[in-house]
């Protein structure tokens, strides 16, 4: 019997470069390796607004939407969900 293969997917801050703003981007990380599953539109600066806040809540609904199961949620920073999802053989 083969044994459960999980992928495993992390809200992370992007940063790109100086004046250039940051995004959120959704990051996965499986047996094929690592790629970007979903990332939010670029902002200034690194506060909390609500603009930043719902481009995060964007992105959990997107990977809920497609599959991704949450793993946790309310740790620091306050942008860093974690999910997973079984691979299919």
């Amino acid at each position: 019997m083969q044994q459960e293969q999980w992928e495993l997917c992390e809200i992370r801050l992007q940063t790109h470069g100086f004046m250039r703003g940051i995004s959120f981007q959704a990051l996965t990380i499986g047996p094929t390796g690592e790629r970007v599953e979903g990332e939010s539109e670029r902002f200034r600066g690194y506060g909390r607004g609500k603009n930043q806040q719902a481009a995060v809540q964007r992105l959990v609904a997107q990977l809920v939407s497609d599959g991704w199961e949450p793993q946790g949620a309310g740790r620091l920073p306050w942008w860093s969900y974690k999910f997973r999802r079984r691979v299919e053989p």
